[in-house]
C-alpha cells in the first residue's frame, strides 16, 4: 500500500508539471481586408537647422607586437672566425638605431665602425684592422638597444667568437742550412 501510494504521489507530480509546461492552443481569428494605403506625395526636403554630425574617426588597430629577436648573419662561424671577417647580425624588425652609440660591445675592446642597413634590421661590425689570430672575443648587444616600437630583448644577447690562427709554416724545405744541388 505505501508503495502504491508513492507511485500515486509520483505520478500527480509529473502531471502538476507537465501541465505547466503546456503551450496555450492558439486561437483563429477570422481574416479582415487590410486598408490599401493610398499614394501621398513625397515631402520636399526643408533645411534643417540642426547641424549634422561628423562620424568620428575610427581608431586604428594597434598593430601586433612580435617580440624582437636577433640571428647571425649568413656563413657566419663562430668557433672558426676569420680575422679579417666581420660580424653581422639581422633582426626581426627594425631597430632604433639612433638611440644607442654602441650598438655592440666587444671584449677584449676592438675598435671598428657599426652599420646599420637602409631598413635597420642588420647591423655589421667592421672592425678597424684585423681580430688577432687565436683571440677569443665576446661580442654583446648592448642592453639599451631597442626595437623602433620600443622592445627590449627578454635576455641578453651575447656570442663567443674563436679567431682561427694565421697560417704557419709548418715544414721549410729545403730545411734550414741545407742547399739543394
Amino acid at each position: 500500500m505505501k508503495r502504491q501510494l508513492e507511485l500515486l504521489g509520483i505520478g500527480l507530480l509529473l502531471i502538476v508539471s507537465l501541465a505547466g509546461c503546456a503551450q496555450p492552443t492558439p486561437t483563429l481569428q477570422p481574416a479582415t481586408a487590410a486598408p490599401v494605403p493610398t499614394a501621398e506625395p513625397a515631402p520636399t526636403a526643408v533645411p534643417s537647422e540642426t547641424p549634422t554630425l561628423a562620424p568620428s574617426p575610427t581608431p586604428a588597430p594597434s598593430p601586433t607586437l612580435f617580440p624582437v629577436e636577433v640571428e647571425l648573419g649568413r656563413g657566419l662561424v663562430l668557433d672558426s672566425f676569420l680575422p679579417q671577417s666581420a660580424f653581422t647580425l639581422r633582426f626581426n624588425q627594425s631597430m632604433n638605431a639612433a638611440a644607442v652609440e654602441l650598438p655592440l660591445l666587444v671584449s677584449p675592446f676592438r675598435a671598428g665602425e657599426h652599420q646599420w642597413d637602409d631598413t635597420q634590421t642588420v647591423l655589421t661590425f667592421v672592425p678597424d684592422g684585423i681580430f688577432l689570430p687565436g683571440g677569443t672575443y665576446l661580442l654583446a648587444l648592448s642592453e639599451d638597444l631597442e626595437s623602433a616600437d620600443g622592445q627590449s630583448f627578454s635576455e641578453v644577447q651575447q656570442w663567443e667568437i674563436e679567431v682561427l690562427s694565421a697560417p704557419a709554416v709548418a715544414n721549410p724545405l729545403p730545411a734550414a742550412g741545407e742547399h739543394p744541388e
